[in-house]
């Protein structure tokens, strides 16, 4: 009796130490980050890091058309396109959080990123710097859309009491979170963009890669929510340093004429808001990654 209690005792410890030793293998196949490539090659990652899926923010103000067959089949889509102001939407808003979980995956990038930045490989300082600078830009464009969908505008009379979403600074499973005011999380991100621009490139490796105009592009969006106007144009002039062109919505207009004007026709024009369009400090898309097809992407 005394060996089958002593063995029952004994099974958790061993099973405890077997879980974390086997936490300590890497699987088969599987690749840890290390060089400055690995880690580079994460914020490429256009589907996980630079995806801003905000479906009902588009439908909601009628601004996209929804065919009657998908009104149909999602009760939340139909319920904002049609105003239906006596159902509760809390009920069915479970059934589309991908705003939610997009951004958090995002900033998890984002955050392995500034954790083990300092001992990547195979990176000259300089590389190390500017990726890590890009890494807090993009952490902070994800809590700016986090915070404006999920949380009370930005007022300064309430930003210190109300909250807003939870603060994450880990990638690790598990990693502990704090819901912040409005207030913190808006200094939270000013501050990450501020300590970024001294490392961030004027112009970044790729339009998946925001640089300094970005940056002070973000910086004066942020301030205007907030109300400061002199930090916004501040910002904005700084930015257009960087880019100052204007795309041609006349010639486009005129060159799409006959389409624009009729009101049956929904076909979908092609868009110049891709990759491309001159306007772009930096890019990241909406629900469709159809570039050439969608009017849906953003910058």
């Amino acid at each position: 009796m005394k060996k089958i209690i002593y063995l029952l005792a004994i099974i958790p410890v061993l099973f405890f130490a077997s879980c974390n030793k086997y936490l300590d293998i890497l699987p088969k196949g599987k690749k840890i980050p290390q060089t400055y490539a690995d880690f580079e090659a994460l914020l490429r990652d256009e589907a996980t890091v630079h995806q801003v899926p905000i479906p009902q923010a588009i439908i909601l103000p009628n601004d996209r058309f929804v065919s009657p067959a998908n009104l149909n089949y999602y009760k939340l889509w139909d319920i904002n396109y049609n105003w239906k102001e006596q159902e509760d939407r809390k009920i069915y808003n479970n059934s589309d959080e991908s705003t939610y979980y997009y951004a958090y995956s995002s900033i998890s990038v984002c955050n392995l990123i500034l954790e083990h930045g300092p001992t990547m490989t195979e990176a000259t300082a300089q590389q190390r710097d500017e990726l890590m600078a890009t890494a807090s830009v993009l952490r902070a464009i994800s809590y700016y859309t986090l915070a404006n969908y999920y949380a009370a505008d930005y007022d300064s009379k309430t930003a210190g009491q109300l909250l807003s979403v939870p603060l994450i600074e880990s990638a690790d499973i598990g990693a502990p979170s704090k819901q912040v005011t409005i207030a913190e999380i808006y200094d939270y991100m000013i501050n990450d963009i501020k300590s970024a621009l001294p490392k961030l490139p004027n112009q970044g490796q790729t339009i998946l890669h925001p640089g300094k105009g970005a940056a002070y592009a973000l910086l004066s969006r942020i301030y205007l929510q907030m109300d400061n106007y002199q930090d916004a144009l501040e910002n904005s002039e700084k930015a257009l340093e960087y880019n100052d062109k204007l795309y041609d919505w006349t010639a486009y207009y005129n060159a799409n004429k006959s389409q624009i004007e009729e009101p049956a026709n929904y076909a979908l024009k092609k868009t110049p808001m891709d990759f491309a369009y001159v306007e772009n400090y930096y890019f990241r898309h909406g629900q469709s990654p159809n570039y050439t097809a969608s009017e849906l992407s953003c910058r």
